[in-house]
């Protein structure tokens, strides 16, 4: 039991310093940087995940469960921060205006 409680210690520790570290907390970095070191992140969690399958199955989904939640979470976070950066963009709004004789 105290295995368990150590490695959700650890998990949660992980996940509170890559939250810091995404959103610029410690380290002043680019926005792009920060994602892509997020989704790295996701990315090897999901690697070590995929290699656990056999010998701890239940660990290995949830921490399979988790990666992709990040990496969701992550890419919803770029495109907000694109659609910061670039504004209200559309393809009507792209278009020049036709004026009437």
């Amino acid at each position: 039991m105290e295995g368990l409680l150590f490695l959700l210690l650890v998990v949660v520790a992980g996940a509170a310093l890559v939250a810091a570290l995404a959103i610029g907390a410690w380290v002043r970095t680019s926005i792009e940087l920060r994602l892509t070191a997020a989704a790295l992140v996701a990315l090897g969690l999901l690697v070590v995940g995929w290699r656990l399958r056999t010998k701890m199955p239940g660990y290995a989904l949830t921490l399979q469960g988790g990666s992709i939640g990040a990496l969701y979470l992550t890419s919803f976070a770029a495109f907000r921060a694109l659609r910061r950066s670039v504004g209200r963009w559309t393809p009507i709004n792209s278009r020049p205006a036709v004026r009437r004789a």
